[in-house]
């Protein structure tokens, strides 16, 4: 079922919380001067702001598409991970990830270069 984006009333959202969890809401709250409803409220806005554009890189559905389909290791990924990664892309997928490096490193060297000139100034 698509989502109708035409409708833009306010609706009421609800959620449990355990007896701790709602204790610690009023008690903030309360010394925040903050109602529960405001605080949830700018939690999820919040959230919304944090995750509205997604993953640029891809979407979850990729898998569905492609099963195949393999996401990148993080930068701060285990140099192991990393390997295997390597060593299981095709020829096309190694010369882009040896390319990306390459402009990772010439951007470090840059900031670098620019950050001991401007401590020189």
């Amino acid at each position: 079922m698509a989502r109708n984006k035409n409708f833009v009333e306010p609706r009421t959202v609800s959620g449990i919380l355990e007896k701790d969890e709602y204790e610690a809401l009023i008690d903030i709250g309360w010394r925040e001067r903050k109602l529960p409803s405001r605080i949830v409220r700018d939690a999820i806005v919040e959230y919304i702001k944090n995750h509205a554009e997604g993953n640029s890189t891809f979407k979850l559905d990729k898998w569905n598409e492609d099963p195949g389909f393999q996401a990148v290791p993080t930068i701060s990924a285990d140099p192991q991970i990393w390997k295997k990664y390597y060593q299981d892309c095709n020829e096309a997928d190694k010369t882009n990830l040896r390319v990306r490096v390459m402009h990772l490193i010439k951007m470090c060297r840059q900031v670098d270069i620019n950050t001991e000139k401007k401590k020189l100034k």
